[in-house]
């Protein structure tokens, strides 16, 4: 049997404006599920570990733009979706904060849609990621209607909602 460390819940508003209503473990830190209101506009709701943003969260950004997806040290890491202020869209793989891997990119402004290799913000192979675009999309669907789920492995998409399949994120 695995013990759960005990988790606290409250508020705190730090020296800058920020503010944070969540879970806190015995450390002190940010720890399970919470939002932080940054003093910037930026607003970030999920899971927290050790102060870092952690598994699934969503992190809307003052200029309209967002991510929402797996984290992983505070980076986005894993399956996420991120949208420009402009609307224009990753829904892919990122690693350590950069969108790095399988995915697809919609340019709003110009109607171009990438789908392949991506490495370090840059499209860079041509191939088809229609399964890898809709798991994305089943697991965002899933995180929305499910803000306090935990990954512990890998996401079984028949598990998640295929509801609203058209629905933008």
């Amino acid at each position: 049997m695995v013990l759960k460390k005990p988790l606290i819940l409250g508020s705190f508003t730090y020296p800058d404006g920020s503010v944070y209503h969540g879970e806190w473990n015995l450390k002190g830190c940010k720890d399970g599920y919470g939002i932080l209101y940054f003093s910037t506009g930026d607003v970030y709701s999920g899971k927290f570990r050790d102060d870092l943003f952690f598994e699934l969260g969503h992190l809307q950004f003052r200029d309209g733009s967002f991510y929402v997806g797996e984290f992983l040290e505070g980076w986005f890491h894993g399956q996420g979706i991120y949208q420009s202020y402009n609307g224009s869209q990753y829904v892919g793989y990122f690693r350590g904060g950069k969108i790095f891997g399988h995915g697809q990119t919609n340019l709003v402004t110009s109607r171009i849609q990438l789908e392949g290799e991506h490495r370090e913000w840059k499209f860079v192979i041509p191939l088809d990621c229609e399964s890898i675009v809709e798991n994305v999309m089943r697991m965002c669907r899933f995180f929305r209607i499910n803000p306090e789920a935990t990954i512990t492995g890998t996401i079984d998409s028949d598990e998640m909602d295929d509801e609203d399949d058209d629905e933008r994120y």
